[in-house]
């Protein structure tokens, strides 16, 4: 069946440095695409009726992967037979009121290093642009390995700047997605030459991998296309992004009424560990819920043992002060009404109680409200005008970009997911996450689900590779040193991790061998050597938290 594309079927080849349009051969299949030069994509291998694409707006550029474009680190002595794809096209959908682009890049590995997998890696916050280094670091492993730009290429702390059109908003939300990754197969079955219809033909196991935003873009993916992936690789996913953004604005509503800075944060966790019980080999507190509870009992008595000093800089000035800056703590509510809103912080996450004081997050309520709802709303009283303008944005029928976790694509998923969250996450509260387990029933069907609560781990990442060993091989492992990016799971598993005890594998090894996870084993490990230093095993958890 031809697909709705007016587009001639013309062939789009690469000559190592731009695609090129030149005459069809009369057959694909059979060829050695070993190097980038002899590869050859025909426009018409898009087959999806339901995927329309303005006419005359599809590109494809080929040309030989170089990660020293994207990255500082790259290894010259590397195999260079790999190819880097980028496609563009503007979604022809009967809601699109512009020509707003959305853009997908492939990098794909020779196919003698090819493992027969493809993974999906989400993106960070509101990023646009492609995800080149977490791109890179799998294909580095045998992934062909797939990002979308999202609609926009805006990154960083501007990147909601790149987001005032409708269009754009909705590409972020789900249809770059929608679009990319069955594009994105296609792409890969005519680069490894694969055959739907050969009963001997390899089987492409597709995977996904993100965190934060990057975690809730692959599970609303699902929503739209419940086959996508086989398995997933989800930390800390913002899912319910309305009440994620109206909490975050309530947070930070809260900074200009105290002196929270991160000196105070670290004065405040330094008197927690000393009242509560603290492990000192994994560095954590050892009974959050209890320790939370004697904190919310004992508040003046803590405020005194912080401040017995007067002197003290960053000392918070008063009982009022105090009590702000733990509303982070604290779930809220709905504003107007009795639903729970969102979790509070987790207090095991107190170091990192400042976080949506400072860059990256410090002007975010501002600029999403601005690029959003097309005006600057704040939170004022008990927060109703703010919710109310959220809440007109977030159900526009073609935007919903959260995560509905009683949808039938999310609890009859048949796939594997690992779920993972921090517990010093104070950008995203863990017990948001541990409620979408249980909403979407995964935690009754754990022979399917896992969800670890990894300890001393910050949100995503930590800035110190070596202080904690919490490093699962999950995405969003930063860039370390001034002439090197670390790589998300060391070249050298077995050195590393041992046998399928990292997300990624473990995920892997659950998908195709049916080896249920149990502990994973987290890594600290130096930077530039990539030796362990520290090692923890993390347990699945349970209905409840401890």
């Amino acid at each position: 069946m031809l697909t709705k594309f007016t587009i001639p079927s013309i062939l789009l080849a690469a000559s190592c440095a731009y695609a090129a349009v030149g005459i069809a051969p009369n057959h694909l299949h059979g060829r050695q695409f070993d190097r980038c030069s002899n590869f050859v994509i025909r426009r018409n291998i898009f087959q999806h009726d339901e995927l329309p694409i303005k006419k005359g707006s599809l590109r494809v550029r080929i040309d030989r992967a170089d990660p020293g474009k994207h990255l500082r680190q790259w290894d010259r002595t590397q195999d260079t037979k790999t190819c880097h794809v980028k496609v563009s096209f503007v979604p022809d959908d009967k809601d699109s009121t512009t020509d707003n682009v959305v853009t997908f890049a492939l990098y794909l590995p020779s196919k003698s290093d090819w493992n027969d997998r493809l993974i999906t890696v989400g993106s960070d916050m509101f990023d646009g642009g492609m995800a080149y280094d977490a791109m890179f670091q799998y294909m580095a492993h045998g992934y062909a390995a797939v990002s979308t730009d999202m609609g926009h290429d805006e990154k960083g702390p501007d990147a909601l700047d790149g987001m005032g059109e409708h269009d754009t908003q909705v590409d972020w939300a789900w249809r770059a997605m929608k679009y990319s990754v069955p594009m994105a197969k296609d792409v890969v079955k005519v680069f490894y030459d694969l055959d739907d219809d050969a009963e001997d033909e390899k089987e492409l196991r597709s995977y996904y991998s993100g965190c934060g935003m990057g975690g809730r873009q692959g599970l609303r993916h699902l929503q739209e296309d419940v086959d996508a992936f086989d398995g997933l690789l989800i930390g800390a996913p913002a899912w319910d992004v309305n009440n994620f953004m109206t909490w975050a604005t309530y947070i930070q509503s809260l900074a200009p009424q105290t002196n929270f800075t991160q000196d105070n944060a670290n004065r405040l966790f330094s008197v927690i560990t000393e009242v509560c019980e603290f492990d000192t080999e994994t560095d954590t507190i050892a009974r959050p819920t209890a320790c939370e509870s004697r904190f919310r009992d004992k508040r003046t008595q803590w405020l005194e043992a912080l401040c017995e000093n007067d002197q003290q800089t960053g000392c918070f000035d008063g009982q009022k002060e105090l009590n702000t800056a733990v509303l982070r703590m604290d779930d809220i509510d709905v504003p107007g009404g009795d639903s729970l809103m969102r979790e509070g912080l987790d207090i095991t996450a107190a170091p990192n109680w400042d976080a949506w004081n400072a860059q990256p997050f410090a002007d975010l309520a501002k600029k999403f409200s601005n690029a959003m709802f097309g005006e600057e709303i704040s939170w004022s009283g008990d927060g109703q005008e703010y919710f109310k303008a959220m809440q007109k944005w977030h159900d526009k029928s073609d935007m919903k970009p959260s995560v509905d976790p009683s949808s039938d694509a999310i609890q009859n998923f048949k796939g594997k997911v690992i779920m993972y969250h921090g517990l010093k996450d104070g950008v995203m509260p863990a017990g948001a996450t541990h409620r979408f387990y249980n909403e979407a029933k995964w935690s009754d069907r754990t022979e399917n689900f896992k969800y670890y609560e990894i300890p001393g781990l910050e949100h995503c990442f930590n800035k110190d590779v070596k202080q904690f060993p919490w490093y699962v091989g999950g995405v969003g492992l930063p860039p370390v040193g001034a002439d090197k990016a670390l790589p998300f799971i060391p070249k050298d598993k077995d050195d590393m991790f041992g046998d399928g005890t990292d997300a990624m594998e473990a995920l892997t090894a659950w998908v195709e061998d049916g080896r249920e996870p149990g502990d994973l084993e987290a890594v600290g490990f130096d930077p530039v050597t990539l030796e362990v230093e520290k090692r923890e095993k993390i347990s699945p958890t349970d209905k409840d938290r401890r």
